[in-house]
């Protein structure tokens, strides 16, 4: 079996991005193409079973944890090897330089419901645009400010027919005005300069049969309760901790709210909470009180948040390590961990 035709067996017709990914994948790593190969029918089903583009989107995480493991030839990995019935077991059995066996357990922090929401209509917005004949290119721009909420998401969703009609009328009225080179900005009405039309007209673009469309500026849903989906997914993935030997989390973001200050800033309260004694946070959380908490988090050597955002020093992976844990990573292992070039330790 061809590598596209192992791609085509696990995803069929039907139409994503991520095939694209996986056979820059396997050619980067043929240690990943041989993985897909093992595991293709689990895979298969998984892709089959999704319900949603987030859990597309969670199997994907998955599958690049593995890329970026089998980027280092001193790893060997198998997929869901614990896995008996309805039993909670870590994602990944892993060998490092063929005798040192430790587990990794992945999870992704999904985008908020409103950030999923307002993403889909652009997406469809985009797609309804690039039907459009002409030369230029368009964008949207969101520019709402602190009020913004579900309302202007179903005002949005609700105005979906007279949106494109407003954008298609400005296209075609403005492909003959513009200058080539040009760029302007049209508000869109009735969204009270929230929501704003850009369009441009490149100088060299052959396709007169479709307009461009690139992604435009939008914001973002703050909670200020951010920091709290890392303590909760620590809290729900202990019980998928083996006993026995050394037990990696992995947590990814795709969420643009969720950033490394909110990664710190758990970690302080819980450890906090610890020092403390303070029983009622844990209790809270579904254990028995501190004792309980502390008992379990000894089976889990670390945490590695890799983010979405990219700091300063080219950087978006970050590393927890559990003093009072069993088993604890070696520093080779720690330096080779999922491909991460870059790794800061997070006290």
């Amino acid at each position: 079996m061809t590598d596209k035709q192992l791609i085509d067996n696990i995803f069929g017709d039907k139409q994503h991005y991520i095939p694209d990914y996986l056979m820059n994948w396997i050619t980067t790593c043929p240690k990943f193409g041989n993985f897909l190969r093992t595991y293709h029918f689990k895979i298969k089903k998984k892709w089959r079973c999704a319900r949603d583009e987030e859990d597309l989107k969670d199997t994907i995480f998955e599958l690049k944890v593995a890329y970026l493991f089998l980027l280092d030839n001193r790893f060997e990995l198998k997929y869901e090897k614990y896995s008996i019935g309805n039993s909670r077991t870590p994602d990944f059995s892993i060998i490092f330089k063929q005798s040192i066996n430790f587990n990794v357990e992945v999870k992704r922090i999904r985008e908020t419901d409103l950030g999923i929401r307002l993403k889909n209509i652009l997406k469809v917005i985009g797609d309804r645009i690039r039907e459009i004949p002409s030369g230029l290119s368009a964008s949207i721009n969101v520019v709402i400010g602190n009020h913004y909420g579900k309302g202007f998401i179903n005002q949005l969703e609700s105005s979906i027919e007279e949106l494109m009609q407003y954008i298609k009328n400005t296209i075609e009225t403005e492909e003959h005005k513009l200058d080539y080179g040009a760029l302007d900005e049209y508000p869109i009405p009735s969204f009270k300069g929230e929501l704003i039309l850009e369009l441009s007209k490149p100088l060299s673009k052959y396709d007169t049969k479709h307009t461009s469309y690139r992604d435009g500026t939008m914001p973002i849903f703050y909670t200020q309760k951010e920091h709290y989906k890392f303590g909760d997914t620590v809290f729900e993935k202990l019980g998928q901790m083996l006993p026995g030997t050394a037990n990696l989390l992995i947590i990814g973001s795709d969420s643009s709210t969720h950033e490394k200050e909110d990664f710190f800033t758990q970690i302080k309260m819980v450890t906090d909470s610890v020092r403390q004694g303070n029983d009622a946070f844990f209790i809270n959380k579904r254990f028995n009180g501190v004792g309980d908490f502390t008992a379990q988090i000894k089976n889990l050597s670390a945490v590695l948040f890799r983010s979405c955002w990219i700091d300063n020093s080219h950087n978006r992976n970050y590393l927890w390590i559990n003093k009072n844990a069993n088993f604890e990573l070696s520093e080779d292992i720690i330096k080779g961990i999922g491909g991460c070039n870059s790794l800061q330790i997070v006290q």
